[in-house]
């Protein structure tokens, strides 16, 4: 961890709309709402009156004008943090001077443990952060820490802060003072010292951020997500004389009535202040306010729209419009009640006209009444908010408490439409359970209502694809007893068939996550491993979702394929589900494009999960190779010295779509083992498959480690030219021409330096671990599963050629019954849980514990341990394979399109090519860049269909060219 490793949680902007009397206003500017140019913040950095002196004291007149730059936001969440630090700033010929009020309510635990000057570890203790930038900060920025104790740490960082100078210093001056319940800081720099010789621009790229320990907040001015080293997110001092912003309070805004103040330095001319609300990506700017120089002012405003949003502030000169301040967004959230009784409302509203159609019987007029009850709740639910979001202060609690009375009714409202759909069908009395349909994106909780009542289950794929998607069994009212599960093969045009064994049904399992280090929705049961589907019972009002995933044999006749998938339950007639597949003609390759090496260390964990001792048996083996092969990933050695799968196994995972060879990690090169390296190598070249392997190692950036990697990756270029050189690094200067596949953290990628590298001909892989969090994807449990797929329509984007995964199965939690003093194993939290370990029971006879590694729900974990010795996949690792498939798709239609313009000098097709590589460009619908995808499954089906649609069109006009230039003499 470093000062650009703070925490990482979510962030959303949603929706938001302004106060009622404005509606006119408002509804314009809906209507013309603007995509942000940039959120960065901004503020004048105007000139001191007089210098103030550097002791820690913020109250002295000195200060008086100078900029607020406020509110402080959290890395990440953009949220205000429960303790808000504010920093001014000014500046006079010769310096630029900056101070801090830091609130902490927990002074006796501030964290001051370095002394000296410069000390590496002086951002671990409670500090302020300063970077100044006056060019661009790709080439050079400035880094300052200053301690609550006054420890200063100053570096340059240079090459997009690729190559840091702790051994640069300036001539900074600073002073901390600590209060009760607060602390300051008063920093001095010479400016001279910052633009070496050049004189300053009229804007300079800035940035102040906040460590707070006893929390554990990291804030910032600016809109960081993942560290305080991200310089492309700085925000801006302007060298300006206008005014500067001295005041400003802009709290998190809530439904119903609310508030900000904001001052004005002296000034003749008059300014706009605007209050902006973005959402999806967009500006929706309230009226603007005229105010004059030197004025201070308090401002209302009504809030009424719910969810997601964030809000900021402006002030623009009137003359000439120019922007002189922007704070950072400040995240809110406005739990949904009036939607969720919209929503229940037209749910219900269905329910009565389908019951209304049906004859007239005693359980029509049950469902009738129930339906009735439930409108009249709905109604007053409505009701209640709307009158309570009139008044003019809003008490949370009492908002809350009506989105929890809506959450409660939103289950009881969908299982009555779903009763009134099967009085409708001519049920003569109610069975126990309904069924509906899911696609495979939506985590489905016990008691979601986010499944459609359809019969019928519609997938779409290519050849030599597999493709999930979810029948929903649902309790409509009482237990569902000893449920089981039957289905057919599929019929397709003709003769064509796929069997009954290409069909997986699985039943969706939940786990009960902990409170994680991070933020999420929801704390509960989640759906993730993919259980077998023996006979199952389901809860009153609860649901099971059926997890369905067709493997499409590469020789599938194109066309419409149908079957059945049938559930009975004690007591109750059979229900059925219509199970409809377009196969397209199109065939994903085997061996794909993207390459994967995902760790599994199965003599560890999973050897002691079975009682395995010494090698593993080839059976064993054999089964965690295919769980992890048949989702397209390639099972890797990361972390030890061994070839993986094991040598006597290639031949066998190849033939399964092994595309990737790990040699193990490299740590010692010594001479026996670049021999053995070099003699699978060899066999590997006689094959011509020796681009697919690697060694792996070295992600420590110490002066040591470089060293040591240097050393090593010397050794292997020298004796096995052709391997391919891979350490978890972004690409980094200090190990130019010794790495060629540069493994990097998704939130540490800079397209740029990357580019820069695969000109070279290197490869870039991404990989993901406990971090990073939100606004960053990653493969959390309690995650969305859109999280796990968008991260390879990304990869996509930008040219990334492979994933790394620390580990698949990390099992150890769920076998330990006492803390072993490791902080990355957290045991169970539950007494009895931990006996019946003890006792030599094991999941899922006892509850799984979701903390896999540390505090992180299902980090290192995508198996889990199923019966007779084999793993069973998690929902979360079929959802990579299709973002994985979708990868492929992608490249498909990019290789086409080059292969048309080559057949088509003339151009005759170039609009085909044309939409075709808009389409591989990645849609920003989809993802637009590593911080902003989307959550909609909706978005990615559509676009997913699009590309496998302008492939088609590819391929008949490629075919038919090729055959044209056949047939020439």
């Amino acid at each position: 961890m470093s000062p650009g490793d703070p925490k990482r949680t979510g962030f959303r902007l949603s929706t938001l709309l302004s106060r009622s009397w404005l509606a006119l206003v408002l509804l314009c500017a809906l209507c013309c709402a603007d995509e942000p140019a940039s959120l960065a913040p901004v503020a004048v950095c105007g000139r001191a009156l007089a210098p103030p002196t550097i002791d820690g004291n913020l109250n002295e007149p000195a200060w008086r004008n100078a900029a607020m730059l406020a509110p402080f936001v959290l890395v990440a969440t953009h949220e205000l943090p429960t303790q808000a630090t504010t920093c001014r700033v000014m500046r006079d010929a010769t310096r630029i001077y900056l101070g801090f009020d830091c609130s902490e309510a927990k002074m006796p635990s501030l964290s001051m443990v370095t002394t000296e000057r410069d000390d590496a570890h002086a951002w671990m203790d409670d500090c302020v952060h300063v970077f100044l930038a006056p060019l661009d900060p790709r080439h050079t920025y400035y880094h300052f820490v200053v301690t609550a104790n006054n420890t200063v740490f100053d570096e340059r960082a240079l090459e997009d802060g690729q190559e840091r100078q702790p051994w640069w210093n300036a001539d900074v001056v600073t002073a901390t003072r600590r209060g009760t319940d607060h602390w300051t800081c008063e920093m001095s720099i010479l400016l001279e010292d910052l633009y070496e010789g050049q004189p300053p621009q009229d804007s300079w790229w800035f940035s102040a951020s906040r460590a707070e320990h006893p929390h554990a907040e990291w804030s910032s001015w600016s809109l960081l997500n993942a560290g305080f080293h991200e310089f492309t997110n700085f925000g801006h001092l302007l060298w300006t004389d206008e005014p500067t912003v001295t005041s400003l309070e802009l709290p998190a805004p809530f439904v119903g009535r609310n508030e900000y103040r904001i001052s004005l330095g002296q000034a003749s001319r008059s300014y706009i202040t605007e209050l902006q609300v973005i959402r999806d990506f967009q500006v929706f700017p309230k009226l603007p306010l005229r105010m004059t120089g030197g004025a201070s002012a308090s401002y209302g405003y009504d809030l009424q729209e719910e969810g997601d949003a964030a809000v900021r502030l402006i002030v623009r000169r009137e003359d000439s419009h120019d922007l002189l301040y922007a704070s950072p967004p400040v995240s809110f959230s406005v739990p949904r009640v009036r939607g969720l009784v919209e929503e229940m409302g037209a749910r219900l509203a269905s329910a009565a006209f389908t019951v209304s159609a049906a004859p007239d019987s005693p359980l029509r007029r049950q469902v009738t009444g129930e339906v009735s009850r439930l409108r009249d709740e709905t109604r007053a639910l409505g009701v209640a908010a709307d009158k309570l979001a009139r008044s003019a202060r809003v008490p949370r609690d009492r908002w809350e408490e009506l989105h929890r009375r809506a959450a409660t009714l939103a289950p009881q409202a969908r299982i009555a439409e779903l009763r009134g759909l099967l009085v409708s069908r001519g049920a003569g009395s109610m069975p126990s359970f309904g069924l509906g349909v899911a696609n495979s994106l939506q985590k489905l909780s016990p008691q979601d209502v986010g499944y459609s009542l359809s019969d019928e289950l519609q997938l779409h794929s290519c050849r030599q694809e597999r493709e999930s998607g979810q029948v929903v069994v649902v309790s409509v009212g009482k237990p569902v007893k000893n449920a089981r599960v039957q289905w057919t093969g599929l019929r397709g045009p003709g003769d064509a068939r796929i069997d009954h064994d290409a069909i997986e049904i699985h039943r969706v399992g939940w786990v009960n996550t902990r409170q994680p280090l991070y933020q999420v929705e929801r704390v509960g049961r989640w759906p993730d491993p993919l259980l077998p589907p023996e006979p199952f019972d389901v809860p009153a009002q609860e649901i099971q979702p059926l997890w369905v995933t067709v493997t499409v044999p590469a020789d599938a006749v194109p066309g419409q394929y149908t079957g059945t998938l049938t559930v009975t339950a004690e007591g109750d007639a059979p229900q059925t589900v219509k199970l409809s597949l377009e196969v397209w003609d199109i065939q994903l390759p085997l061996h794909g494009k993207f390459r994967t090496g995902f760790g599994t260390v199965i003599r560890g964990d999973a050897s002691q999960w079975y009682g395995l001792r010494g090698d593993p048996p080839e059976d064993f083996r054999h089964k965690f190779y295919s769980v992890l092969l048949r989702n397209r990933i390639n099972p890797a050695s990361l972390y030890i010295q061994e070839v993986w799968p094991l040598w006597s196994d290639f031949d066998w995972c190849y033939e399964r779509g092994l595309n990737a060879l790990s040699l193990g990690s490299l740590q010692v090169a010594d001479t026996r083992r670049l021999m053995d390296m070099a003699e699978i190598a060899e066999r590997l070249k006689q094959r011509n498959l020796l681009d697919m392997a690697y060694v792996y190692g070295y992600g420590d950036l110490s002066e040591e480690e470089v060293g040591l990697a240097r050393e090593g990756f010397s050794k292997v270029r020298r004796a096995l030219p052709g391997l391919r050189r891979a350490s978890p690094v972004a690409p980094n200067k200090a190990l130019w021409n010794y790495v060629n596949l540069w493994g990097t953290l998704t939130s540490e990628f800079d397209p740029v330096s990357a580019a820069r590298r695969q000109r070279l001909g290197e490869d870039i892989w991404w990989y993901v671990c406990c971090g990073p969090r939100h606004p960053y994807a990653n493969f959390f449990i309690d995650y969305p599963a859109t999280d796990a797929r968008t991260l390879f329509w990304a990869a996509y984007k930008y040219g990334i050629s492979g994933f790394f995964y620390y580990e698949v199965a990390m099992w150890a939690s769920n076998m330990l019954t006492q803390d072993i003093g490791d902080p990355s194993i957290v045991i169970h939290e539950d007494p009895a849980a931990l006996e019946a370990i003890k006792d030599g029971h094991r999941w899922p006879d006892v509850p799984w514990n979701s903390y896999t590694f540390s505090r992180y729900n299902g980090d290192g974990l995508l198996i889990y341990p199923g019966p007779n010795e084999t793993p069973l996949p998690s929902l979360r690792l079929e959802v990579i394979r299709d973002g994985i498939e979708d990868y492929e798709l992608l490249a498909l239609l990019e290789g086409l399109a080059r292969k048309l313009k080559t057949l088509d000098p003339q151009g005759a097709h170039a609009y085909l090519v044309d939409e075709a590589m808009r389409l591989a460009a990645v849609s920003p619908q989809v993802v637009r860049d590593l911080t902003h995808f989307t959550s909609d499954p909706n978005v990615i089906a559509g676009e997913r269909e699009r590309v496998a649609n302008q492939v088609l069109r590819l391929q008949r006009v490629v075919s038919q060219l090729e055959e044209e230039r056949a047939q020439q003499p």
